[in-house]
């Protein structure tokens, strides 16, 4: 029912490991959307099929309108049993996936469950802006270095100019914390607000992103899954509950 778009500001701070961490945990139906036009990483971590894919989506929407059903045929599991839609290999596919863009948020807003849209990093005149303009939520992930949040300000700044309020997930607190960098941006006149932390916890990390390890370590003791759940509690807890039923369930 909600639409909540993940992007970086500069380089690979982990957004799609944040997309992944607060699906595995939200506390109702979600879909993690791998949506980063330069290209997704899912399938080739976890040695998903090549298709479906949004790349099969995009073929099946030449048809016409985007259905949730349409998206939910084009829908992979991953070995914990997290549902995604698993981006395209490169750039170039992402370009020629052409209308798809201005039909994804239509069809990600009816599907009965919450959408985190992994939108890889902002760039001017990303493909990506539709959804962008069309999130529930925005959220921008950021390491909290000192190039980390200069680029965060400028990001923040324009998409407020193209009328996109974003707030700010920030992974790890060092050597910045979540209060230095709240300042940090209101000293420029930024207004987002930090919206929670995620914590530098590589071994998770790692697991999310397909290396082996412990589940039970995994889902009891590490650190990213616990600061995982509570951020997605408070998100969820923030938006409309999706429908009673589910398309494609």
């Amino acid at each position: 029912m909600s639409v909540i778009a993940l992007a970086s500001a500069k380089g690979a701070p982990g957004v799609t490991t944040a997309a992944v961490a607060l699906g595995a945990v939200w506390p109702r139906r979600a879909l993690v959307v791998e949506a980063d036009p330069a290209g997704g990483d899912l399938a080739a971590r976890f040695h998903l099929p090549s298709e479906p894919n949004l790349l099969s989506l995009g073929t099946a929407a030449r048809r016409g309108d985007l259905a949730a059903a349409d998206v939910w045929t084009h829908v992979q599991q991953l070995p914990r049993g997290l549902e995604v839609l698993a981006g395209v290999r490169a750039a170039e596919q992402a370009r020629a996936l052409g209308r798809l863009w201005s039909l994804l948020p239509g069809g990600l807003a009816e599907l009965g469950a919450d959408a985190l849209v992994d939108c890889g990093r902002l760039t001017p005149g990303t493909v990506a802006e539709d959804l962008l303009r069309a999130a529930d939520l925005v959220l921008l992930v950021c390491r909290p270095t000192v190039e980390g949040v200069l680029h965060l300000g400028y990001r923040l700044e324009a998409l407020s100019r193209a009328g996109v309020a974003a707030e700010v997930i920030l992974v790890g607190e060092r050597p910045f914390d979540r209060a230095r960098v709240q300042d940090a941006l209101a000293a420029n006149g930024v207004t987002a607000r930090v919206r929670g932390v995620l914590a530098d916890d590589a071994r998770a990390a790692g697991m999310l992103a397909g290396q082996a390890g412990r589940e039970r370590w995994l889902e009891r003791v590490s650190p990213l899954i616990r600061s995982a759940r509570g951020l997605a509690d408070d998100l969820a807890g923030s938006l409309p509950a999706p429908a009673n039923h589910e398309v494609g369930a």
